[in-house]
């Protein structure tokens, strides 16, 4: 009985370790990833523009964003709005600005106008977001 008590901890005890060294390395292989990601936006402030619920992205990166999330504040600081995603069509590649980037879809008010700007990559056919690149924007001009 002791044999077989120390063989099923052994088993457990390794099958631990391995699952450990498993999330080690995909951390390890997202902050890397996200160390590789540089994401600058602005209000779309061009003359004649009083909708102001536009920006402009500019990836300052090595690797190409597929998509962004957009949340909004509630403007008091406290509770942060919902994620809205945001298709980028062709994606932004590195060293690329994007113009004219809607955020009506994001459930930006009048009121409000704060947004938080989340890059996400793809690591292994997974979408994630890089959340130490989150940026926030005032979309006033």
């Amino acid at each position: 009985m002791a044999v077989g008590l120390a063989v099923l901890v052994g088993r457990w005890s390794i099958g631990q370790s391995q699952s450990a060294t498993e999330n080690f390395v995909s951390q390890a292989e997202l902050d890397e990833t996200c160390s590789q990601i540089t994401v600058s936006a602005f209000p779309d402030c061009a003359p004649g523009n009083a909708k102001a619920n536009e920006m402009t992205l500019i990836n300052k990166g090595y690797l190409t964003i597929k998509k962004i999330k957009l949340q909004t504040s509630d403007c008091t600081g406290e509770s942060p709005g919902e994620w809205y995603p945001d298709e980028l069509t062709e994606g932004l590649k590195p060293q690329e600005k994007k113009e004219n980037v809607l955020t009506s879809n994001s459930g930006v008010t009048s009121s409000c106008k704060k947004i938080l700007i989340l890059p996400m990559v793809t690591i292994k056919d997974k979408e994630v977001g890089c959340s130490e690149k989150r940026i926030e924007l005032n979309l006033v001009c």
